[in-house]
């Protein structure tokens, strides 16, 4: 099992997952983001034997647009970030991997 940060090469893996685990309000938001230009980056996704089995979202202020987690950030003088949502494959639930990739986001927000 391996936690990352998307990268652009994954970005038709990732739509797939979502289409196939989340279809919905979720794919058209990642489809938008990559159309806005979107490297990965704000996509911490989990993968076992080499696929992707769950995604957190995460936000700061490099994120390409402003996300609802991360609405309420101008509020604050310091850098803040957002997490959520996130999702794992319904097959692979209630094996902790949820709490897991929110602990990774939250890594790789403090870096």
């Amino acid at each position: 099992m391996t936690f990352s940060l998307l990268v652009k090469e994954e970005k038709d893996e990732l739509i797939s997952f979502l289409e196939r685990c989340f279809p919905g309000r979720w794919v058209s938001e990642a489809i938008k983001y990559f159309e806005m230009n979107g490297d990965g980056r704000e996509f911490v996704i989990l993968k076992k034997k080499g696929r992707i089995i769950g995604f957190c979202r995460i936000n700061d202020s490099n994120s390409p647009s402003i996300a609802q987690n991360v609405y309420w950030s101008p509020l604050f003088k310091h850098e803040t970030g957002g997490i959520g949502p996130l999702g794992i494959d319904e097959d692979e639930q209630k094996q902790g991997y949820g709490l897991a990739i929110v602990q990774a986001a939250m890594a790789y927000l403090e870096k």
